[in-house]
């Protein structure tokens, strides 16, 4: 459109002739030229909000999405009836609400706005997750670590595995009123404390049961868990101070090789900064870094790198068990 319209103003083609060399509509192309609309003018009907008043609307939902307070298409809606109220708008919306098709139209004017659905965050992690703690974090971390190699640098965090997983979407025929999904009999979990080190090496996990005595960890096939795993138990399955210890003494430290010093970077759970546990630290040498408290969920490199895809792997294989014995 822009080229047809110079060529026609510089005297090159006529209307007609621009029209067909640059495949435009002729009355379009006429309209342009006439000055009854601008160039820029785009097809269908006008927005019912001014352009200027969109985009500040847009900036701010997308600036609240990200400070943890977004706006859903709901709210969106209610929103933009505000302000045509407010700007005494004219617009033929029911009762005064536009519907989800201005909400469609606003997404393609502004193709930045998308929907996406949030993750969980509690407030007093939204509060811990500032500039100034994670800032101090961060300028300890370089200090501690900026002599050694990636081999020396090591994260142990815990996490509960389900023993039932949770069915996916699956094909079915139109209309079937429920789908089912096979799982499992129980829904006890187990706690893993895996620990890898920056270079990507890993040593032996630590399992923990729910259960008070040793008899407990017979119902699970530990001789065919991970090599080097050590089982233990607990009556709630959680991770306390005296297993943090055994962790330290009988898995790491066999495990993470001669060189000294090294530094293991843990969340701030009580367990993990028991006297015990230090001290052994300290006598070989091996500095402890704890994150601030509520922010794993953002510093943790196995919270944010490992736990998800291994989890996801552990469904799938889950499902792929449930379907195999079905059919055998």
């Amino acid at each position: 459109m822009v080229n047809a319209l110079q060529a026609v103003r510089s005297g090159e083609m006529s209307i007609r002739e621009a029209s067909v060399q640059f495949d435009v509509p002729k009355s379009t192309l006429a309209d342009r030229v006439s000055g009854k609309y601008s160039v820029d003018t785009k097809p269908g009907k006008k927005p019912v909000i001014p352009g200027d008043v969109e985009t500040k609307m847009v900036n701010k939902v997308m600036g609240l999405a990200e400070q943890g307070f977004g706006v859903s298409r709901r709210q969106m809606l209610g929103r933009a009836a505000t302000v045509c109220s407010q700007l005494k708008l004219k617009n033929n919306f029911k009762d005064g609400v536009p519907g989800m098709d201005w909400l469609a139209g606003l997404r393609r004017r502004h193709p930045v706005l998308v929907l996406r659905k949030p993750e969980k965050l509690a407030t007093v992690r939204s509060r811990m997750l500032n500039p100034i703690k994670v800032g101090r974090y961060f300028v300890d971390l370089y200090k501690y670590s900026k002599d050694l190699s990636s081999t020396e640098i090591w994260n142990m965090a815990e996490t509960n595995l389900n023993m039932e997983h949770r069915p996916v979407k699956v094909l079915a025929s139109v209309g079937a009123r429920s789908v089912p999904g096979r799982t499992g009999n129980t829904r006890e979990g187990v706690t893993v404390l895996p620990c890898v080190n920056a270079a990507g090496e890993k040593i032996p996990p630590l399992l923990i049961v729910r259960g008070k005595t040793e008899r407990s960890l017979r119902s699970f096939n530990t001789h065919e868990g991970p090599p080097g795993a050590k089982w233990t138990y607990q009556p709630k399955g959680w991770m306390i101070d005296s297993i943090g210890v055994d962790w330290f003494r009988e898995i790491f430290l066999p495990n993470c090789g001669p060189k000294r010093p090294q530094l293991i970077i843990l969340d701030s759970h009580h367990s993990h900064e028991t006297l015990g546990l230090l001290e052994l630290a300290q006598e070989n040498n091996i500095m402890i870094m704890t994150m601030p408290a509520h922010t794993t969920h953002y510093l943790c490199p196995l919270d944010r790198c490992v736990f998800g895809p291994f989890k996801g792997s552990m469904m799938l294989y889950a499902r792929s068990l449930c379907q195999l014995i079905q059919t055998t």
